[in-house]
């Protein structure tokens, strides 16, 4: 030891407690013993049959398309990774367990793989599943071992390039009866396997035959040639201006990884404060506070722009660096308070009027986009996206104020029901583009545009209905106690309104399966995707009329 020679004394003295007390307690040793006499006298061929369980399980992984087996060959315990970058990675492997867990198979996720040897400090390992192989399984347990695990990282990561070629290559296994049992304890402490699966090659058979006819036309193959280019630029920018969000936090002492408490606060209120959620309760408040049109438009125009950013992340998502681009909080954080400013002061009303509180209006507006824009680099948005975000807001706004007097007119009930909001909203049920290449992550976003759309048409119609006009207040505290009760209010109906949808949508399904037995197979899916488009409905149902007429009879 070296150092002071009270503290070396000290440590000699009383240090020799803390190592011994590091012992094994006595009924672990004496099981570790019997194991090890166990082992001496059948473990020669126990070893044998565990070394050839796990060459075979290696072999099988590592042939799985989107898998890849690291770690040493001789191991019994198997680190498998993931073939391919994902966005999810952890989140993905966890799928991947509990599908195959369902199925009869016991595998988990390294919850912590430790950094081992001289790596940096910023190596991170990826996250990996982990299989062990065992001396008491045969070649017919890990060969169902494979199968599952093979059909379940298909299911989930989707076919890739070498899935197709495997296709191609190798002979279908099919199982006539699959009844997988769960991993048990045998009597003598051992874990095996209990599947009742009988394979039959099928390469014999009748091959299926896929067809590569199509049609296309011109212009598609044009439009698509400029988003691909799009996308590839997209890829390459967002690789290289990545690398700088640190150093530019840091410069201006907001870097992502400090632990100051100022730090964090203004992170975590800049992520809340740009939320959907926070729009989901804000925006209605405006509504039922304001009344009117100009009430109803900031509700209306943050759905049309919420549901076009949707749209263009499935149009330009196929690489995982391209998924997030734009960035629909900061197209949001642009359109929303511009619009506004441009719809309530007129064109160039800075250059007309330039005085200090309309300087201080945009300033606000400036200081808001920045604001927004910091948390979403914090969280790791590329520059890319968010200013893709900018430009695309920028361009809704003045969209939105072609589209504005259509939509007015409707609300005042003198427009016609063929309005832009209402046409876009069906244009994004019918037309939101859907890439083969990434369909599980577009299918996501285009839930999402779906269920605002859908909410954003139900309010339109209800406010056209059930006009709400416009109320003047004495007072601040009339106008809070007024929205803190629509909340209230709004809550209550909401949930009610859910729960009523989703007894008739149940009863109706029902009822359709007993009358037509045939529609019994697709009614579970039916009710998947009608119960979150209804419920949306009602909500902005509820949102445009039994709230504003609930407030308007208690005032």
């Amino acid at each position: 030891s070296t150092g002071a020679t009270g503290v070396v004394a000290y440590q000699r003295l009383l240090g020799s407690g803390y190592c011994y007390s590091a012992s094994a307690p006595p009924y672990l040793a004496t099981s570790i013993s019997a194991a090890i006499q166990r082992i001496r006298v059948t473990g020669g061929n126990r070893l044998k049959s565990l070394r050839s369980s796990a060459k075979q399980l290696r072999k099988g992984l590592g042939a799985i398309p989107g898998l890849r087996v690291s770690g040493s060959p001789d191991s019994p315990i198997l680190c498998v990774e993931l073939q391919r970058e994902v966005k999810d990675a952890a989140g993905t492997l966890d799928e991947i367990c509990k599908l195959a867990q369902a199925r009869g198979v016991a595998i988990c996720r390294f919850n912590n793989r430790p950094k081992i040897g001289l790596r940096p400090e910023t190596f991170s390992p990826a996250p990996a599943l982990r299989v062990c192989a065992s001396s008491s399984h045969t070649a017919k347990d890990i060969t169902y071992v494979l199968k599952i695990l093979g059909d379940v990282t298909a299911k989930v990561l989707g076919e890739t390039p070498r899935a197709i070629e495997k296709k191609s290559a190798e002979p279908t296994f099919v199982s006539k009866k699959e009844k997988p049992e769960p991993i048990f304890a045998s009597k003598r402490g051992e874990v095996s396997f209990s599947p009742d699966v009988d394979l039959v090659d099928l390469s014999s058979t009748k091959k299926q035959t896929s067809s590569d006819d199509g049609v296309t036309v011109p212009m598609l193959l044009g439009v698509w040639f400029l988003i691909s280019s799009y996308r590839n630029f997209l890829n390459h920018e967002s690789r290289i201006t990545g690398r700088f969000i640190d150093g530019w936090l840091r410069l201006l002492g907001l870097d992502r990884n400090s632990m100051s408490p100022t730090v964090r606060s203004f992170y975590a209120s800049a992520r809340v404060a740009g939320s959907h959620g926070a729009y989901a309760l804000v925006l209605p408040v405006i509504y039922w506070t304001v009344g009117g049109s100009v009430g109803a438009l900031p509700f209306i125009f943050y759905s049309l722009v919420t549901a076009a950013g949707c749209m263009l992340k499935c149009a330009i998502s196929q690489e995982p660096r391209t998924q997030s681009w734009p960035s629909i909080t900061c197209m949001n954080a642009v359109a929303l308070p511009f619009f506004f400013i441009r719809y309530c002061f007129g064109e160039k009303w800075l250059l007309r009027n330039f005085s200090t509180l309309n300087l201080g209006i945009g300033g606000l507006a400036i200081l808001w986009v920045l604001i927004i824009s910091l948390s979403r680099m914090e969280i790791g948005d590329a520059p890319s996206n968010i200013v893709g975000g900018m430009i695309a807001g920028s361009i809704s706004i003045h969209v939105m104020l072609l589209w504005t007097p259509a939509i007015v007119a409707f609300l005042e009930g003198s427009g016609s029901i063929f309005n832009p909001a209402l046409i876009m909203a069906l244009g994004t049920l019918m037309f939101c583009p859907l890439p083969t290449s990434n369909y599980k992550f577009a299918l996501g976003f285009y839930h999402h545009a779906s269920n605002h759309v859908i909410r954003m048409g139900a309010f339109l119609v209800g406010a056209m209905i059930f006009p709400n006009e416009a109320v003047a207040y004495d007072s601040f505290q009339q106008l809070a106690m007024k929205a803190i009760l629509g909340l209230f209010v709004f809550t209550f109906f909401q949930l009610l309104s859910v729960a009523i949808v989703r007894k008739l949508l149940a009863a109706t399904l029902t009822t359709l399966c007993t009358i037509a037995p045939c529609v019994r197979a697709c009614s579970l899916e039916t009710y998947k995707v009608l119960e979150p488009a209804l419920c949306s409905a009602s909500c902005g149902f509820v949102m445009s009329t039994a709230v504003p007429v609930a407030l308007q009879a208690m005032s």
